[in-house]
């Protein structure tokens, strides 16, 4: 049996239990920044071995291999491989040797590609500008989020306390330029620098070989006593340029801040998607719905992190033989509550049969909303339920998973004068219009909002309409004469009527012979 290695829920809450990863404060941190910018860098060392399934015996050593043949050598390794001494880029079989119940496997970069968005992706809720840095590190630019999570140090201790508590191995610094913040993390320097002025001190001791830098170019600079950024700061400008080029020379500069460093920026999906694969197949629907709930909440914190909310989302069913099933659910209103949702999807799984078991699960959502917030009631009884404050979006949205799309509609009204015409099915939401009409003078008039599907012929007794009893005229009339161009024309005169037992009927005569008297609409 596999489960995933050490990648919880990214975009779970942020856990408010303190740090057990100790950040090395530099005394300027406690200062009032005066950067243009800040750059928290953050590095996953065993991104490798994170991004891989493994075993449920967490006591076997697991490592990640490079390389094919004889030339295959450790990538990285957890701690139970550490302990009987497998170390990065030692030879597989050294490693053996070492610990021969090791689980190696083989490097799988796109997995590391798609964790690595994922955690850029939830990296979001600290600042809109993150940026990939392949194939283990994110860079975040939060000048303007410090004020937001309590200054510099408090922002890179929340960042490390959320990333430990999801089961990641992960450096996280803050320097005023990117580059520099990113060799810090690399180097497994966990400090917190906001003034330009410190830079240099705090990159002087850094390992050159922590720098990225080729190893033809790494091996140069050994060769000449050179084993430390601050080494090569002191080093002539022409003559680094004579025999290492400009490229490495333009890094120094970026780091330090005297030359400009462009970065992309992450850009997050604008929909959701996502897949579960139970381990067994799904017969009932009562398992489905427990199935779909992480998927659900999972939409829910990607719309959080958005702090929008969809329109709809589908659900798709894989079965072994059948054609994949599809169920849509629509909400009246953007939303983004996660509870809300499997409610909605609980009620729609009440009546749905499955034409087989389920063997994969597929969550898609629509474009993200954005989210009309209003304030709450003071007077909102704590024994309402949750969603007791959704009005008649929530209720609409009931409805319809309960008795599905087509059972529940709105109406709107279209300028037509004749009122079997003045109406059509539109779609409900919370903007519908009421039912006021105006006649050709502009004064409003009334009408019922429950119509007749076709008006029926009142019976006349003594020159009287009658309807379980004579009818009395309240007011009226009110004249319609239209519809000639289309040749339904209707000349009729409108009258409001009381009936015997106290209902308020909306009546009519035809102006033409015979003259009959017709019941249209009954007012609420």
């Amino acid at each position: 049996m596999k489960t995933p290695a050490a990648t919880p829920d990214l975009f779970a809450p942020l856990p408010s239990v303190p740090s057990a990863l100790a950040l090395r404060i530099a005394p300027e941190a406690q200062r009032k920044p005066s950067a243009r910018q800040l750059w928290v860098a953050v590095h996953f060392p065993d991104l490798a071995l994170e991004a891989l399934e493994r075993d449920v015996d967490e006591r076997r050593p697991h490592a990640v291999i490079d390389g094919s043949g004889s030339a295959q050598r450790i990538a990285a390794c957890d701690r139970a491989a550490a302990r009987a001494g497998v170390r990065p880029g030692m030879a597989l079989n050294a490693a053996f040797a070492l610990a021969p119940r090791l689980a190696a496997r083989a490097r799988q970069p796109r997995s590391e590609e798609r964790l690595l968005e994922r955690c850029a992706a939830w990296a979001g809720q600290f600042t809109p500008l993150v940026s990939i840095e392949p194939p283990d590190a994110l860079l975040l630019e939060v000048r303007g989020s410090l004020g937001l999570f309590g200054g510099a140090a408090a922002l890179c201790e929340r960042i490390s306390s959320a990333l430990g508590c999801r089961g990641f191995n992960a450096a996280v610094t803050l320097a005023p330029t990117p580059r520099a913040s990113l060799w810090l993390a690399r180097a497994g320097r966990n400090a917190v620098i906001v003034e330009p002025a410190a830079l240099t001190g705090a990159l002087a001791t850094l390992p050159i070989s922590s720098l990225g830098w080729p190893q033809a170019s790494c091996a140069l600079l050994v060769s000449m006593g050179l084993g430390t950024v601050g080494d090569c700061l002191r080093l002539p400008r022409d003559g680094w340029t004579r025999r290492l080029g400009v490229e490495l020379l333009e890094e120094l500069d970026q780091a330090m801040g005297r030359a400009p460093e462009v970065r992309r920026s992450y850009q997050r999906a604008q929909r959701f998607n996502a897949r579960f694969e139970p381990a067994v197949e799904i017969s009932e629907t009562d398992r489905l719905a427990m199935a779909l709930e992480p998927l659900l909440e999972a939409l829910g914190r990607f719309l959080k992190g958005w702090q929008g909310g969809v329109g709809s989302f589908v659900i798709g069913l894989r079965h072994r033989v059948a054609a994949e099933s599809i169920l849509r659910v629509g909400l009246a209103a953007a939303s983004g509550d996660a509870r809300h949702f499997m409610a909605l999807v609980r009620a729609r799984l009440e009546r749905y049969v499955l034409p087989e078991p389920v063997t994969e699960l597929r969550l898609r959502s629509g474009p993200v909303l954005p989210l009309t917030f209003t304030s709450g009631s003071v007077f909102l009884s704590r024994r309402m339920p949750p969603d007791a404050a959704g009005g008649v979006p929530r209720l609409v949205e009931r409805l319809r998973a309960r008795l599905g799309e087509e059972a529940v509609f709105g109406v709107c009204l279209v300028p037509e004068h004749r009122p079997e015409a003045a109406w059509r099915v539109a779609q409900l939401d919370s903007t519908a219009s009421g039912r006021v009409h105006r006649d050709r003078t502009g004064n409003t008039v009334v009408r019922p909002l429950w119509m007749l599907t076709r008006p029926e012929a009142l019976r006349m007794v003594d020159g009287t309409p009658h309807y379980r009893g004579p009818l009395s005229i309240e007011s009226g009339p009110e004249r319609i004469e239209t519809g000639w161009w289309d040749g339904k024309d209707v000349t009729r005169d409108y009258y409001v009527a009381r009936a015997a037992r106290g209902a308020r009927l909306w009546i009519y005569q035809e102006r033409r012979a015979p003259h009959g008297w017709f019941w249209h609409g009954i007012f609420g």
